[in-house]
């Protein structure tokens, strides 16, 4: 079987796409990709043995991406692009990443009457992902976007499609519940790969305690809740620090909330890091923190971070998303507290300092859960019998 997967990004790093490329090679299929960029890249590469074609995109039809639904540039432009490679090479099947190209494969689909099966796979909940994304907040992104637009274009293209990949079981319901057939909706989650991660040796600082974070900067990581508990913190804990690792649009604002809380000597900000570089970082942490904000969109998918965390046998300390607490509350293998409760994040930190038997109990019970559960062969296999 020959699979065509269409990636509006960059591609290579993705570490989602890598493991799902990896999974239908391993299990035989052939794989092309067609991603796009903006930096000056080789218009063809290889991943493995999958081919990756690039595709260039001009700063305007960049940008016109939000406004796809009323205006047609964006859409038009992909078309051509994904024709093009459909009328040179025959195709089994179509996997898109994310929602916004589903409507333009079926279509292409209809025109060249050609009968490649189309799988959806939703990475999150795109036109909430929309709502909170900085470029809809301006002026000009309220313009363009349409939060209401998005979630009908949703629900006809989950009906329409062949299968649909969810991240979560949360967000299998929710995509169940815009009436896509339950039996084509299926599981396939960023679950932990050991071929790709090999765990740091624990190197904890025994002068502090290190709060970690790793991960991209945005609003929805809630940080800024975690920030201003560190003053609390400090009258228990004087050695606490918060190390966070990544980059993204809110990290000035993080930088200034630190310095208007007068905590930024507790703070330090590494900026983006090569993923070795944040692993020893994450190996001299007492606790890691995944503090997202509780929202549609951080329930309908779980970071690979949490599953790392655990393989690592660090503490996790989570805010109440769904899936965060099916993973570790429900199997003991975290501490979860309200995302925007200052006060219970406080508690929580303060339960596990210097509670060694605590933090034993957790790193055990996440490991367990981690081999029984979340092992990344498992969602393999279920991304291979799509096909």
């Amino acid at each position: 079987m020959n699979i065509l997967m269409i990636l509006e990004t960059r591609f290579p790093p993705d570490l989602r796409v890598e493991n799902e490329i990896d999974a239908l090679l391993e299990a035989g299929y052939e794989v092309t990709i067609i991603a796009g960029f903006r930096e000056k890249l080789p218009e063809i590469a290889y991943y493995g043995k999958a081919k990756i074609i690039r595709v260039f995109l001009p700063l305007f039809i960049y940008k016109s991406s939000i406004g796809s639904l009323n205006f047609p540039f964006y859409f038009s432009f992909w078309k051509k692009k994904i024709k093009q490679e459909l009328l040179k090479t025959s195709y089994d099947a179509l996997h898109i990443h994310d929602l916004p190209l589903s409507e333009v494969v079926l279509n292409l689909r209809a025109e060249l009457k050609q009968h490649f099966k189309i799988t959806l796979d939703l990475h999150e909940n795109y036109p909430d992902f929309l709502r909170i994304a900085k470029h809809t907040q301006s002026r000009l992104g309220k313009f363009f976007f349409n939060y209401r637009q998005w979630l009908n274009y949703e629900a006809r293209m989950v009906k329409l499609v062949d299968t649909v990949i969810t991240v979560v079981e949360e967000m299998q319901a929710r995509v169940i519940k815009l009436g896509a057939e339950p039996t084509k909706v299926i599981v396939v989650s960023n679950t932990f790969n050991s071929s790709k991660f090999l765990a740091p040796q624990r190197k904890p600082q025994s002068d502090e305690l290190i709060l970690f974070y790793g991960g991209g900067i945005t609003v929805d990581r809630g940080l800024q809740f975690v920030i201003p508990a560190l003053k609390e913190l400090e009258k228990s804990i004087p050695n606490i620090k918060l190390w966070v690792v990544g980059f993204g649009s809110y990290l000035a604002d993080l930088q200034a909330l630190a310095k208007a809380e007068k905590v930024e000597n507790l703070v330090k900000f590494f900026g983006q890091k090569p993923f070795e570089e944040l692993l020893d970082l994450l190996s001299q942490s007492h606790i890691a923190l995944i503090p997202h904000l509780k929202s549609p969109q951080t329930e309908s998918g779980l970071p690979h971070k949490l599953f790392q965390y655990m393989v690592t046998g660090i503490p996790i300390i989570a805010s109440n998303c769904k899936p965060f607490i099916r993973v570790l509350e429900d199997n003991q293998a975290g501490l979860i507290y309200t995302y925007d409760q200052p006060t219970e994040f406080i508690a929580k930190v303060l339960e596990l300092y210097g509670d060694k038997a605590k933090q034993d109990v957790l790193v055990a019970n996440a490991k367990k859960v981690l081999q029984e559960k979340y092992l990344w062969e498992y969602d393999a296999e279920r991304l291979a019998k799509v096909y």
